[in-house]
């Protein structure tokens, strides 16, 4: 269109197509407007005509065509049915995930133009269509000790989530918002999630569980142990497992090495480590080993369990921390592994440390998350009904295995 056209097209831009144009340029132009759409704002609100008093040459046509893809960025299901030309409900079933309907080929062609236009799904307005954000969130704590998260573990929630298209928000909060009767509902609201999966597994506020309960936010507990709604590993299996195997490599002087802990799995790995030695007809020892590199570092009579005549060939290690200690004493006396002395540890993978390994009983930490996802979709279509602990069995790894 060209400029002495502007009469009829500058009557045609109402105040209200005007006023659209000024409050969503800001946002498609990073705040500051092009010199012709300014030009365009200010002649049509103070009444001018484009040409006269404005200084601009670009035809109405262009500025028209930039106003129109400021106010059309979200690419929509009609857009891609129009691409296409296929119906609104093909397209709509495809891009949804139900594709069991449609053959390769009519799924290939919706996909594609899907992502030619940009096609984004529009999470807002499916979350209004379906109650459903199809997000969950991982609650944390700010005290890291309090909320270990494993690799393996994570890669199990977000394997389980991928399956099923929906996203993970983390959320990592003060001890002073979890107990908090205001800030906590609060939170829980405007995570926009569908429901939380809590690794917080030591040192668990009594009223944060309370405020949970009472609010009927779906939610599974991980690596933590409830009367309800929660997944984590057999320790005392575990522990059971660690002790038979070096029982049956032929030690008969097994000690249990641990270190301070508030975690169930420190309780649960002794009582396991203690009913197979009972059972076994051997006498258990429990030693902590907090700090003991630098207690007894220079002082040997500390250590009869370690290098004294009665000393202790066969070690249950707590923690892979705490199987680093040990092979830090090996090294300091000269003892070999194997050869002097055996260990086991409790690890998410095998231990491994400065090209040194070990026996280990892997806890399923990754079928851990996975489950975790599963309970909490039950807990999602069902929110009022508990759902008994899920416990996964170990499993020993032998180095060279």
């Amino acid at each position: 269109m060209a400029v002495e056209e502007r009469g009829s097209v500058s009557r045609a831009l109402g105040g209200r197509i005007v006023t659209k144009i000024a409050i969503g340029a800001a946002s498609q132009f990073g705040g500051r407007l092009p010199r012709e759409i300014m030009h365009l704002v200010f002649c049509r609100l103070g009444g001018l005509r484009l040409g006269e008093h404005c200084g601009t040459m670009r035809t109405f046509s262009q500025i028209e065509s930039k106003a129109i893809f400021m106010e059309r960025t979200q690419i929509t299901l009609k857009d891609v049915a129009n691409d296409t030309g296929l119906s609104f409900q093909t397209v709509s079933r495809i891009l949804n995930g139900n594709v069991e309907a449609h053959n390769d080929i009519t799924r290939e062609r919706v996909l594609t133009a899907a992502r030619k236009l940009g096609y984004r799904r529009h999470s807002s307005a499916r979350a209004i269509r379906h109650g459903r954000f199809e997000s969950i969130a991982l609650l944390l704590s700010e005290v890291p000790h309090l909320s270990l998260l494993s690799i393996r573990l994570r890669d199990g929630i977000l394997n389980a989530l991928a399956t099923r298209e929906n996203n993970l928000i983390l959320a990592r909060l003060p001890d002073t918002s979890l107990t908090s009767e205001t800030r906590l509902p609060r939170i829980l609201r405007e995570l926009s999630s569908d429901g939380l999966l809590i690794n917080y597994n030591d040192a668990i506020p009594e009223k944060m569980i309370a405020l949970l309960k009472e609010h009927r936010m779906p939610a599974i507990w991980i690596n933590s142990t409830h009367d309800v709604d929660c997944v984590y590993p057999d320790d005392r299996e575990a522990g059971r497992l660690a002790t038979r195997h070096l029982v049956n490599a032929g030690h008969r002087r097994i000690a249990y090495l641990h270190w301070s802990s508030g975690h169930y799995s420190q309780k649960h790995r002794e009582e396991g480590y203690r009913k197979e030695m009972e059972g076994a007809g051997l006498e258990p020892i429990s030693l902590l080993t907090f700090d003991i590199h630098r207690t007894f570092s220079s002082d040997q009579k500390g250590l009869p369990w370690l290098i004294g005549p009665e000393r202790y060939t066969g070690f249950v290690c707590y923690s892979p921390e705490v199987a680093s200690q040990l092979l830090f004493l090996t090294a300091m006396f000269g003892l070999r592994v194997s050869a002097d002395l055996s260990a086991v540890t409790f690890a998410d993978e095998p231990f491994s440390f400065l090209g040194f390994e070990l026996d280990t009983v892997v806890l399923p930490y990754f079928e851990m998350g996975q489950e975790a996802v599963d309970m909490l979709q039950l807990k999602i279509e069902a929110p009022n009904d508990p759902l008994p602990p899920r416990i996964l069995l170990p499993k020993v790894h032998v180095v060279g295995s």
